[in-house]
């Protein structure tokens, strides 16, 4: 009679049971090469090169115990039980995800990072870092106020709107801690951040106005060319500012021949300055060239 089909599990456990008799059995291969090593010691003048070559023995040997031993672990039941149960887990997180992408409220209503659920405490973390997108602005307003520590993932979110910036600049500029200034960074540079914004930022928080202008909000030359004068005699920052706003592409060619000219005063500013000058008239010349179909 012709035998029937194994399942995948019998034929796991079959493989393991095989590889356990596989280890066992090299295990006492080298033991007994061991005890070999061992007992060379006690032959007259041998001294410790017996118990050196049992050494050598584990280290020649480990290599192939070790691939056994791991592939052992796997494809035991319990090694098969464990994965499972991580597979499973991670099935119901995302199903709790998808539940809170539908209904985004749900986890501020039922208050879920607060829940003796792991499993949705930890889908409710990876919704307001990964999915903030899907919330509409009244539950991102829900965010900003009830849960502080997820203000970062709203600001740098590009689905964040102008208008939400505008109306909480206040309060993040009131609550800015000096030593972890993520959420301030955040918001200006967010794409959609208002140039008011900016502007604002500029004159309340000196020590931020290098993220000014690397924002790709910063996206004015008049907006730059308001500022050149004062960030071009800023030097308390190491020129850190100034260096960031001669790298924004909307500065004027104007303002970087001012700082281009001067190297006494400008130092490495005034290289830099240099370079994107030729730079661009590197690219102008380039244009031209393919305009006239040269």
């Amino acid at each position: 009679m012709r035998n029937s089909p194994k399942s995948p599990r019998v034929i796991c456990q079959m493989a393991s049971t095989g590889l356990l008799a596989t280890s066992l059995l090299m295990s006492g291969c080298f033991s007994a090469l061991n005890d070999w090593g061992e007992g060379l010691s006690d032959g007259p003048g041998s001294g410790s090169s017996g118990r050196t070559k049992a050494a050598v023995l584990d280290v020649v040997t480990f290599p192939i115990q070790a691939p056994l031993l791991a592939v052992l672990v796997v494809t035991s039941p319990i090694g098969m039980i464990k994965r499972h149960n991580e597979e499973a887990e991670q099935k119901h997180i995302a199903d709790l995800r998808a539940q809170l992408k539908a209904n985004p409220a749900q986890g501020l209503d039922e208050k879920w990072l607060t829940s003796s659920d792991q499993d949705k405490v930890q889908a409710m973390r990876e919704s307001l870092s990964e999915d903030i997108a899907f919330y509409p602005e009244p539950i991102k307003n829900r965010v900003f106020d009830e849960i502080p520590d997820y203000r970062t993932a709203i600001f740098k979110d590009k689905s964040c709107f102008a208008d939400f910036i505008a109306a909480h600049y206040e309060a993040v500029l009131t609550q800015d801690n000096p030593t972890k200034p993520e959420v301030f960074v955040a918001m200006l540079m967010n794409p959609n951040t208002p140039l008011s914004v900016l502007d604002k930022a500029f004159n309340d928080t000196p020590k931020h106005r290098v993220y000014i202008f690397l924002s790709p909000a910063c996206n004015s030359t008049e907006f730059i060319e308001k500022h050149f004068t004062e960030v071009s005699q800023q030097s308390d920052d190491g020129g850190n500012t100034l260096r960031a706003l001669l790298q924004n592409p909307f500065v004027s060619d104007s303002d970087l021949q001012v700082v281009a000219q001067d190297s006494e005063t400008y130092g490495q500013n005034s290289a830099l300055a240099r370079n994107i000058l030729n730079r661009r008239q590197t690219a102008s010349k380039r244009t031209t060239q393919l305009q006239r179909g040269q």
